[in-house]
């Protein structure tokens, strides 16, 4: 009587350890069907697959709980962008700074600052300092500043008989250094600098 595998039904050669058709390991203990086994209770045949699980190959395993590297969050031509948008927001800011300094705020023309002298009736010595104070012969008087084309001069109590701010239209001439002050179209005072 003939011995067969368990798995697949195949013949089994004496002293065999596994089935040479499908790999079944016969143990000692193992019931070996006979033919008569097979005819009586026929079996679902098993592939080699099914009785044996798949060794993972070790590239795979090694893949498994390692992390992936990602490309960052915020790509390199979108912080240009954010760079470029803050340099061109600090540039205007500080071009709107000066228009106000110099032109609403009644901010100080560097073309004015220094002693001037006023020939004529009523000789006298005008300083425009930088921080804005305009002196009088030595004296603080008043306060000055531009107002578009304008230099206006804004008394304080030291200047006796004058309380308003004056504006006048402001020319330069002989390469700077004279400076003609007007007010609805007559001269008010020509400067010369010292």
């Amino acid at each position: 009587m003939g011995r067969y595998c368990p798995g697949c039904g195949s013949e089994i050669k004496e002293g065999s350890k596994f089935c040479q058709s499908c790999g079944t390991q016969i143990q000692s203990d193992t019931k070996i069907n006979t033919f008569e086994d097979q005819v009586a209770q026929p079996q679902t045949q098993q592939t080699p697959s099914a009785q044996f699980p798949q060794q993972t190959s070790a590239p795979a395993q090694q893949q498994i709980g390692q992390t992936q590297a990602y490309a960052p969050m915020t790509p390199k031509k979108a912080y240009n962008k954010i760079i470029a948008s803050v340099v061109v927001i600090i540039v205007v800011i500080v071009f709107i700074s000066i228009i106000y300094f110099l032109f609403l705020s009644g901010g100080s023309d560097s073309r004015f600052v220094g002693d001037w002298e006023q020939v004529g009736a009523y000789p006298a010595i005008w300083t425009f300092n930088n921080d804005g104070s305009f002196e009088s012969m030595g004296f603080e008087v008043a306060t000055w500043r531009i107002n578009g084309n304008q230099i206006c001069i804004k008394p304080n109590e030291m200047w006796e008989g004058f309380t308003t701010e004056m504006c006048y239209d402001f020319e330069f001439s002989n390469n700077g250094n004279t400076l003609t002050l007007s007010s609805n179209g007559f001269e008010f005072a020509k400067l010369t600098k010292k």
